[in-house]
């Protein structure tokens, strides 16, 4: 009889181990599912941004990015975007090719001509990217993040201007320049508007650097 009540309390405390192992799986892939879903959603909602950059009040550019799709409009000319490979083109709405963006993983990225020939290269840091016209990386200018909310811009260790976020609105500002931008988040990548190169090189390379999330 003992026997038989350790055999059956052994059996019930197998079940119940079982059970419990069933249930807490469940949980966890419930949890798993949840926590991925949200953060697809999350994802999607903070690649999903349109906004427009005034240069004194004037609008200069609008920038429009949904998840890998990225449009310009620079002045009044309107640009899509097409991913080819590890390749991102720009064309005008009639096709005809402008530029092309490659990015060497997370390390750093590069706006080339329509005949792949180096524009600008980007090299990225912890606490700064880098902007050159040359492989090299020689003679750069640089964005330095000060603070969460505060970039500044600068070319052989001189200061060129500032980057602030503030109530929904980032202020770039320098000499002779005063941009603005609203937008619900600090991007340092509007450091770039600084920078003496064509507008629309510009605006490629910031929107190329907060879709990538930099």
């Amino acid at each position: 009889m003992k026997n038989k009540i350790n055999l059956f309390l052994v059996f019930f405390s197998f079940t119940f181990f079982l059970f419990s192992c069933n249930q807490t799986t469940e949980e966890t892939q419930k949890d798993t599912i949840d926590n991925t879903v949200s953060k697809e959603i999350s994802d999607v909602s903070a690649k999903a941004m349109h906004f427009a950059v005034l240069n004194a009040g004037n609008e200069v550019a609008q920038i429009m990015i949904n998840g890998q799709n990225i449009e310009l409009k620079v002045g009044e000319i309107h640009y899509k975007s097409k991913i080819k490979g590890d390749k991102r083109k720009y064309q005008t709405r009639e096709g005809g090719i402008v530029a092309e963006v490659k990015y060497k993983g997370d390390e750093s990225l590069k706006l080339r001509t329509p005949e792949a020939n180096l524009k600008w290269k980007i090299k990225f840091y912890d606490d700064k990217f880098k902007v050159s016209d040359n492989e090299e990386n020689l003679n750069p200018y640089e964005v330095k993040f000060k603070e969460a909310a505060r970039s500044k811009v600068y070319l052989d260790d001189a200061e060129l201007g500032n980057v602030r976020f503030s109530e929904n609105k980032i202020k770039v500002e320098g000499k002779g320049i005063e941009y603005s931008i609203d937008v619900n988040e600090m991007h340092p990548a509007f450091g770039i508007l600084i920078m003496d190169m064509p507008e629309m090189d510009k605006i490629i390379l910031i929107a190329e650097m907060i879709a990538k999330g930099k």
